[in-house]
């Protein structure tokens, strides 16, 4: 959902009125009112403002995956019937090969957990800042090198040859051509 019905949602929950969210942010009402209509957008400095004004992180104000998933399946029912999947083409498309019988329900319920916990790292990750982000990543790294938290992929995938040193072409060593002029 777009930033403008977020702030109103946070808004509500917290009961102001968009008079006094205004008040707490040094902003005028109208502004609010136009942002929670969605007939403008607030800058980044704006958002913060804002989400200090309802007690809340940023990241909360802005699009998560979901909301882009659900704007997405809302083009995807309005484009019915015209020969192509808005969801197809973004890749989004385990619900939709589910409601067409194409995917198993175990299936399903792997891609969505799994989509699931991918908004999950993404949405935590969005919240660090620059040096927590990279924190982040290097201990994502770490974890990845750990056999029992590696993803286990099909039987069939184990017959591919897997590239070693051996496969590599071998170097011809250059280093004593310089004695060829002494």
């Amino acid at each position: 959902m777009p930033s403008g019905k977020k702030i109103k949602e946070f808004r509500l929950k917290r009961n102001l009125t968009q008079k006094e969210l205004a008040a707490k942010c040094g902003m005028y009402e109208s502004q609010i009112r136009k942002y929670e209509l969605g007939t403008a957008n607030p800058k980044l400095e704006t958002l913060k403002k804002i989400a200090d004004a309802l007690e809340i992180n940023v990241n909360q104000l802005e699009w998560t995956i979901s909301d882009q998933l659900t704007a997405i399946t809302e083009m995807e029912r309005m484009n019915r019937g015209k020969g192509y999947s808005v969801l197809d083409s973004f890749g989004f498309n385990f619900e939709t090969q589910y409601r067409r019988g194409r995917i198993s329900e175990e299936e399903y319920q792997r891609q969505k957990k799994d989509f699931v916990q991918k908004e999950t790292l993404l949405n935590a990750f969005n919240s660090l800042n620059v040096e927590g982000k990279e924190k982040a990543i290097e201990q994502t790294k770490i974890l990845a090198k750990v056999p029992e938290y590696q993803k286990q992929y099909p039987q069939y995938l184990d017959s591919v040859p897997k590239k070693t040193d051996s496969n590599k072409s071998k170097e011809i060593d250059t280093s004593d051509n310089n004695n060829l002029n002494d």
